[in-house]
């Protein structure tokens, strides 16, 4: 059991769905994303999820692909973020 005077309101969490419909189109992996990030809120977490299709993602080999035509992904939240998820996608066969 959570120790209950722990307190995790000073973290910050970062999201990537990858599915690939845009918002708001309903998507089943917002709703695995919404079970994960929901117990990380009721813990104080304070959670921001993005849609990747949503936004312009510079993806490529340099360090800035910026300067070779990819626009800038947004890196303000990378920066801040203590707990990355690993992109998520749920596909079905």
């Amino acid at each position: 059991m959570p120790d209950p005077t722990t307190s995790y309101a000073d973290l910050r969490a970062l999201v990537i769905n990858c599915t690939l419909k845009r918002s708001p189109e309903r998507s089943h992996t917002q709703g695995l994303i919404d079970v994960s990030t929901g117990i990380l809120e009721r813990q104080g977490v304070q959670v921001e999820v993005l849609r990747a299709v949503d936004i312009d993602i510079a993806t490529g080999v340099w360090p800035d692909m910026t300067e070779h035509g990819s626009i800038e992904a947004p890196s303000t939240s990378l920066g801040v973020a203590d707990v990355r998820m690993p992109p998520t996608f749920l596909a079905f066969a």
